[in-house]
């Protein structure tokens, strides 16, 4: 499903806490898709909006 998002060029801001997570590559994925322009995880929906926004 995130594939479709880059393919296409839509942004998606998913919403959650990701601190708890026990899978390093995980982790991983989220750091590495925060640093793109499509996909965006944050711990707080204003965060969303103002990168969804910009």
């Amino acid at each position: 499903m995130l594939q479709k998002f880059v393919t296409y060029q839509m942004r998606l801001a998913i919403v959650g806490d990701f601190t708890s997570l026990g899978s390093s590559s995980l982790r991983s994925f989220i750091l590495e898709s925060n640093k793109g322009k499509e996909i965006y995880f944050t711990e707080e929906e204003e965060k969303a909006m103002n990168w969804l926004v910009s």
